[in-house]
């Protein structure tokens, strides 16, 4: 007969929590909250337990918490609405402008913008995703703790880049 006291059972059990909870790009166990800031939309990702993203600029799998932030500018694709989506995200992800990743426990990442094994936490940030075929101008702020504060405004050749600019 196998005893186990309450202090073991409580101790494992978000370690089987995590376990049981997956998620595959936009499905699964995963929370996205859209937000629109100044010429830019940001949608904020969730995961908890097993991770595992095939994106083109993003891929990697995650066991723990993830947190991924795309940004795309106005007009770069079609309005997303405002609000939060559980369990299925229903639209693209492809191609954003920049990306922000806060993950705890262990992420693993693959061809995109960063290749590495990371192990307790890490937060790493790409603020411009653009081709290398591409030459794009523009001036962006994103703070991660404060997505509708996200401005992009693209930038015309011969203009410095400043706010008059767009």
């Amino acid at each position: 007969m196998i005893r186990m006291s309450t202090r073991l059972a409580c101790g494992m059990l978000p370690g089987v929590a995590l376990l049981c909870a997956c998620s595959f790009n936009n499905y699964g166990v995963v929370a996205a909250h859209v937000t629109t800031g100044d010429g830019a939309q940001v949608v904020d990702i969730h995961r908890i337990g097993l991770g595992l993203r095939t994106y083109s600029a993003d891929s990697g799998l995650s066991l723990g918490y993830a947190k991924e932030s795309y940004g795309y500018a106005a007009g770069q694709k079609a309005p997303i609405p405002e609000g939060w989506y559980l369990f299925r995200i229903p639209f693209d992800l492809r191609d954003p402008l920049f990306m922000h990743l806060v993950a705890i426990g262990a992420e693993l990442r693959w061809p995109g913008f960063e290749t590495g094994l990371s192990l307790g936490g890490i937060a790493t940030t790409l603020m411009a995703n653009v081709p290398a075929d591409q030459s794009v101008r523009y001036t962006a702020s994103f703070e991660p703790a404060r997505p509708a504060k996200t401005f992009i405004r693209f930038c015309k050749e011969e203009s410095t880049c400043t706010e008059a600019c767009c």
